[in-house]
């Protein structure tokens, strides 16, 4: 990779996080990268190549990261189900604490396209949020009975995700309820208990029949 991409991909990484990718114009990464608008289209085409080439930098170590969610072990038992439910939550509020900067870029970037979708949002639901969504359905299914309306298991997967949004949103504007401390990890695990004791109030595991 040339200094050229290599500076275009820094600037666009960068602004993607300030601003997010629809907002941000191709003259704003050509002027951070200090380089002209014919370098970005000589080295990613367009926007949006530059774009895909954030997301294939940012989630390069995708699979690690998705075993870490998601353990591909079968589960067998209800403890094992239960403890994937409040791992799975665990890491999806560390997440944003890690202290490397592309975790939080990685980070920025997923929250800006999910609140602002642009034309990088089918790029990054392929990459990221289509599997994360099709294994935490997965596990929600496990505590549901078989027969339970696909809307029940839309509701406990909106359930889930809010409430650890919510927790990792960390500060709120009424200025009564207190900050939360994410400072240690113990902190952050027993925020995570929590979210889940709500869930597994609820749903229950059921092991599937052997055909």
């Amino acid at each position: 990779m040339s200094s050229a991409s290599k500076s275009i991909l820094k600037a666009a990484i960068e602004l993607f996080s300030e601003k997010g990718f629809k907002k941000t114009s191709v003259r704003e990464i050509c002027a951070r990268a200090n380089v002209n608008v014919a370098a970005v289209n000589y080295h990613y085409k367009s926007k949006l190549g530059v774009g895909r080439a954030v997301i294939n930098y940012l989630f390069e170590d995708y699979e690690e990261r998705q075993e870490m969610l998601f353990p591909s072990d079968p589960i067998e038992t209800a403890e094992e189900w239960e403890k994937r439910i409040k791992d799975f939550i665990y890491h999806f509020i560390l997440l944003r604490e890690k202290k490397d900067q592309k975790s939080y870029y990685r980070s920025k970037l997923i929250f800006s396209e999910l609140d602002a979708p642009s034309e990088l949002y089918d790029e990054l639901y392929k990459v990221y949020l289509e599997p994360f969504q099709r294994k935490l359905i997965e596990y929600i299914k496990m505590g549901l009975p078989p027969e339970a309306p696909e809307s029940k298991v839309t509701l406990w997967f909106m359930t889930i995700i809010s409430q650890c949004i919510m927790f990792r949103k960390k500060n709120f504007d009424n200025t009564a309820l207190p900050a939360l401390d994410f400072s240690e990890n113990e902190n952050v695990r027993m925020f995570a208990d929590h979210i889940a004791g709500t869930v597994l109030h609820s749903l229950k595991y059921r092991k599937k029949e052997s055909k």
